[in-house]
């Protein structure tokens, strides 16, 4: 088969979750360099066992809970580059209504 000529190709945008480009380091990441000037080194936050835990903790309780805004809250403090992305969230709410029933 020959594109555009047997199967026409037509780019249509990109689909929800899609990039145009691939990032490599967050913006909170060091960048250091190595031995190869094309290979970067990435050093990253170092977390605390005893707080990332408290954190999860946090969650899971927001969780049971059903409470999204605390949700939101906890996960941006355990994960600073974390994105609201509203088409990815199922409403709780929902769920929360079907079990009380």
């Amino acid at each position: 088969l020959v594109p555009n000529k047997d199967i026409a190709i037509q780019f249509s945008g990109l689909r929800s979750g899609e990039k145009l480009y691939e990032e490599l380091f967050y913006e909170n990441e060091k960048i250091e360099n190595t031995s190869h000037k094309k290979i970067l080194l990435a050093k990253h936050q170092v977390l605390n066992h005893n707080e990332v835990s408290s954190k999860i903790s946090k969650i899971l309780h927001a969780c049971d809970s059903f409470d999204v805004i605390e949700i939101k809250k906890f996960l941006n403090e355990l994960v600073p580059f974390f994105n609201d992305n509203q088409d990815n969230i199922i409403n709780i709410n929902k769920k929360k209504n079907e079990k009380s029933n």
